[in-house]
């Protein structure tokens, strides 16, 4: 699972929180992306336990509210996605990046935010 934790300067750690529930599956290399106001994307790999589909995982954190619901940001029951990367601007505006194989050769896919 993937597991977050926000730290305040002045007062420390807070309490670690599970950014994503899926129970069908092995999630691993998360990456995440902070704007200057405290929001942040997060995005994982998501391995299926049957072995036959790896998609991206993400989640978005909004400054005094929290995490949101994970979603799928890709979801090709065929294709294979993996090593997931994100940046996001001062702005908030935010791009993954991400390989995804479709059943010839791998490609980079991205994905925006805005």
């Amino acid at each position: 699972n993937i597991w977050s934790n926000r730290y305040t300067a002045g007062v420390g750690w807070g309490t670690a929180q599970l950014i994503e529930t899926d129970i069908t599956g092995v999630m691993f290399v998360p990456r995440i992306a902070v704007d200057p106001s405290g929001n942040a994307l997060a995005v994982w790999q998501r391995n299926a336990t049957n072995g036959t589909q790896t998609n991206i995982g993400v989640n978005r954190y909004t400054a005094g509210a929290g995490w949101g619901t994970a979603q799928a940001l890709t979801n090709d029951p065929a294709g294979v996605a993996w090593r997931p990367h994100i940046a996001m601007d001062a702005s908030g505006n935010a791009i993954a990046v991400w390989i995804q194989h479709d059943g010839t050769r791998f490609n980079v896919w991205a994905n925006t935010f805005r």
